[in-house]
């Protein structure tokens, strides 16, 4: 199923992984500059740390601190570069309410006690199959870790592995615990887990379902910036999109040179204008030989944080009127045109 992607990835960046950094220059590079076990047992220590964040500062410092005393033991820094992100900081864990990092304390704990339950099965010639998948997640995070640096907000990206663990926690039954058999219990155990979910539901720092930013009393239009706050530009897309409603254009181009949150602003325009299509303009990477298809070139260009980048809005003067929208600038043809 992934060998089609693989090969797109590995004519336009020479691997089968793609590459190594968010823009294909080496700034922001996502894997490790150097390998090795301390590397691994590094990041290991902090992503491990992130997960079991807890609401208790002292908790989370001790966390803390134990990870900085592994970290001095093996003799390596604990923000080593070769293994941390660009201006990546590895701070006490917290109890994020936010999708990029909330922990997955109690998860990773039942899997934990299922996975190790599972050895000591194997070891007495029972479930190894079961044992087996247990130890390939295992393996899979040891290679997260070996292989892509530590970053804030990378937790999310351990998602699938907590996924792929679910099954796990089904062979509890099959184990013949007896101080689980009691409905009662059972009934605590779910509601112990499931009110894990309340705080990141209810009181969730982005989209809550509680309070007065509500996902049930904000708009759509508003929540597409709920997580974009710190950009403060929801009235330069709007801005943008009310420009646009004066072209009959159906074919948009869109330049995120400076900025690449494109999304809200496609949204709006199709809320209007639904069989609008965007194309990428202004493509200086090596992506331009992949250009989607459209049925007509761009008749109308949304540059975005371009105001006052001369270099960047002269390279559409097939464009020559120009409305500021906050910090974005929409070209458009002569009239008639």
């Amino acid at each position: 199923m992934n060998l089609p992607h693989y090969s797109r990835n590995w004519q336009l960046s020479g691997s089968p992984l793609g590459f190594d950094s968010a823009q294909g220059d080496g700034l922001f590079r996502w894997r490790n500059d150097t390998f090795g076990w301390k590397q691994t047992v590094s990041n290991m220590l902090r992503h491990g740390a992130e997960q079991l964040g807890g609401r208790s500062d002292r908790w989370n410092q001790g966390l803390y601190d134990f990870v900085l005393e592994a970290h001095r033991k093996i003799g390596i820094d604990i923000d080593d570069p070769s293994d941390t992100s660009r201006w990546g900081v590895f701070k006490p864990p917290r109890n994020a309410n936010h999708e990029a990092d909330a922990p997955n304390r109690w998860h990773l704990m039942v899997l934990a006690v299922v996975a190790c339950v599972l050895a000591w099965r194997a070891l007495r010639g029972r479930d190894r199959r079961r044992a087996c998948y247990s130890l390939a997640l295992v393996c899979g995070f040891v290679a997260f870790c070996a292989y892509l640096k530590w970053a804030p907000f990378v937790a999310r990206y351990q998602l699938p592995l907590f996924v792929l663990g679910a099954p796990l926690a089904c062979v509890v039954e099959e184990f013949g615990w007896r101080w689980l058999r009691p409905v009662c219990i059972q009934l605590a155990v779910c509601l112990f887990l499931l009110s894990g979910a309340r705080l990141p539901a209810f009181q969730n720092w982005v989209r809550p379902l509680r309070g007065p930013r509500s996902v049930l009393h904000v708009s759509r239009d508003n929540q597409y910036f709920s997580d974009m706050v710190q950009w403060n530009d929801r009235a330069d897309y709007l801005a943008a999109v009310d420009a646009l409603q004066s072209s009959s254009c159906g074919t948009i181009g869109i330049d995120i040179h400076n900025l690449q949150l494109e999304y809200p602003l496609q949204a709006l325009v199709r809320e209007a204008r639904p069989d609008a299509q965007f194309v990428h303009t202004g493509v200086d990477n090596v992506s331009r030989r992949y250009p989607p298809s459209v049925a007509a070139a761009a008749c109308a260009i949304v540059c975005l944080d371009c105001l006052g980048d001369d270099a960047r809005l002269n390279l559409y003067r097939a464009f020559p009127r120009r409305v500021a929208a906050g910090k974005f600038v929409v070209l458009l043809p002569e009239p008639g045109r």
